[in-house]
């Protein structure tokens, strides 16, 4: 039984790498499509996009395991029955439970991996994303102020410059900060540089031997002359808003979520979500695992390309319940701790059942 595990696990290890890198690229270019907008036009150096398509690759793994793992079961069933080495062992009188024991020891250590990428490692790839592509949305926002047009970096502030002398440095300057309707102030300058701070996502200005109009145009403004300006706003908000591809708690530590009562910006069911659905994250791993081996070589297939459709099914289904069951949640219809696990729930019963029926279906024939 051992070598006949090993033969089978040989067999699904190159469908599994193919399978997850497969299933990997795909997510990770959507994550890049919504990523790279942020900071184009930043400068983006060598190392710093290899270190934000490192960071985006972990979660990635994390969430390709389970249809790589799914793929690659049915792959290898698919290709048993099609070449009828199934059949030669259903002639030999073996259950075929016993054949199972190649993708179960595939699966074992990737169930703990799983688990350490949900729970450890991708809170902190995830923080390191946050804010290293803040820093560079910031630069991103300066890099893409356009000469000789007025442009608007956040919402109440424009800005216009005749010419870009460098990096950050304008000539001619116009800045227009609207705090509210009641008040307007404008600094023009023959020369001004704007800076972005990443630690506080601020921006500070600099500028010398201008003039600053506060009040509302044609109603009560003062006009004040300068030597030296140094001004500083917060652009939190906005990049924030530009940031949002990465909700705020994915960017939180377990251990955070587990100690901390309160994070700003969030709700008590936002929060519990996160936390258990990341401990379902690997057991949505085990429960399908579990499934896709039983329903594999449980079924007849003719085609392996016929077996691979019905694992993209069984994955798509079992995501769109979770997406399902987060809706629900959302709309306050379930608890967070039903809607994390309630898909995994649904394919562990089905994993408990099918088995049995296998090895009953088995005993039968044979």
């Amino acid at each position: 039984m051992l070598r006949m595990s090993l033969h089978t696990a040989s067999r699904i290890a190159p469908w599994l790498l193919v399978s997850i890198f497969g299933a990997s690229l795909i997510f990770l270019v959507t994550q890049l499509m919504r990523v790279t907008p942020i900071f184009a036009g930043a400068g983006l150096s060598i190392f710093e996009a290899f270190r934000i398509l490192a960071l985006l690759s972990v979660p990635v793994v994390g969430w390709a395991l389970t249809p790589g793992f799914v793929v690659a079961v049915f792959a290898v069933a698919g290709d048993m029955f099609r070449s009828g080495e199934q059949d030669v062992l259903d002639a030999a009188g073996i259950p075929r439970w016993k054949v199972l024991g190649g993708p179960a020891m595939t699966a074992v250590p990737l169930a703990f991996l799983s688990a350490w990428i949900w729970i450890f490692a991708s809170p902190s790839s995830q923080q390191h994303v946050y804010k290293t592509v803040s820093k560079l949305a910031g630069k991103a926002l300066i890099a893409n102020l356009k000469s000789n047009r007025f442009n608007s970096p956040a919402p109440g502030m424009t800005f216009f410059a005749e010419k870009k002398l460098a990096e950050g440095t304008f000539k001619n300057t116009l800045l227009e900060l609207c705090e509210n309707k009641s008040h307007t102030l404008h600094v023009i300058a023959p020369k001004m540089e704007l800076i972005y701070h990443s630690n506080n996502m601020a921006l500070s200005l600099k500028a010398k031997n201008g003039q600053v109009f506060s009040g509302l145009l044609n109603n009560n403004v003062a006009v004040m002359e300068f030597d030296e300006l140094n001004l500083s706003f917060s652009l939190a908000d906005e990049l924030n808003t530009r940031l949002d591809f990465i909700p705020a708690l994915m960017a939180i530590s377990t251990s955070q979520l587990i100690n901390e009562n309160n994070v700003k910006g969030t709700s008590k069911n936002e929060r519990s979500f996160t936390l258990w659905r990341r401990i379902a994250g690997p057991t949505g791993f085990i429960a399908m695992s579990i499934v896709a081996m039983t329903l594999a070589f449980l079924g007849r297939w003719q085609r392996r390309r016929t077996a691979i459709a019905t694992a993209a099914i069984l994955f798509t289904g079992f995501h769109l319940a979770g997406r399902f069951c987060e809706a629900l949640m959302a709309g306050g219809t379930i608890s967070p701790l039903v809607a994390a696990f309630a898909p995994s729930a649904l394919v562990i019963i089905a994993g408990c059942f099918l088995p049995a029926l296998i090895w009953v279906r088995s005993t039968v024939k044979h």
